[in-house]
């Protein structure tokens, strides 16, 4: 369900990640941790990742010792990730659009908490190369930054089935863990409804 917000700027989120103590804990006194261990157990041995946020997630994955690359539009969010001067991982400052379609060379594309804070999420998964496992995650509740909300199963898959052949969605507390198979489309950005 769309709601009747603006998406917030780059400089909001860098205040964000500069201010908040939370983005700065270890994976494992997060609430996320239990979707982030599910979906590890999904992913392959090379991720990327859409929004990768101060690199938690990129943590776990380096802990299990499989290769990430991840970006964000924050540059506070990406120095608090580079910071951690983690193994087998790597960080870049990208907008959104900066890419029109993601590096090919990774099996898994995962998306936590971002989709709904994005007017242009169908774009993001565009972005996914063909044939390729996504996962994501969306939660269940609104918050000040967020621009749609999904209350239902029936609610994702309505909005990301022209893109995302799903394989299953498995509810954790507030959240959904979301995983399939990208789509061939021909349609980039444009699949769907904004």
């Amino acid at each position: 369900m769309e709601l009747n917000k603006e998406e917030f700027t780059k400089e909001y989120y860098d205040k964000y990640y500069k201010e908040s103590e939370g983005y700065r804990l270890h994976y494992s006194k997060l609430p996320y941790v239990k979707i982030w261990e599910r979906a590890v157990e999904l992913c392959g041995d090379r991720i990327f990742e859409i929004g990768c946020g101060s690199g938690q997630f990129a943590n776990m994955i380096s802990d299990v010792k499989k290769e990430y690359c991840g970006f964000d539009v924050s540059s506070e969010a990406v120095k608090l990730a580079t910071s951690l001067n983690l193994p087998y991982t790597q960080f870049m400052i990208r907008d959104y659009n900066h890419f029109i379609k993601y590096p090919g060379s990774y099996d898994t594309y995962v998306a936590f908490e971002i989709l709904e804070h994005v007017k242009d999420d169908l774009g993001l998964l565009m972005r996914v190369p063909d044939k390729k496992l996504t996962i994501f995650t969306v939660p269940t509740f609104d918050y000040e930054s967020h621009v749609r909300l999904f209350k239902t199963e029936v609610c994702i898959i309505q909005r990301y089935k022209d893109i995302i052949g799903f394989i299953d969605i498995e509810k954790f507390d507030k959240w959904f863990l979301c995983y399939g198979i990208k789509n061939s489309t021909n349609c980039m950005g444009g699949c769907g409804k904004p």
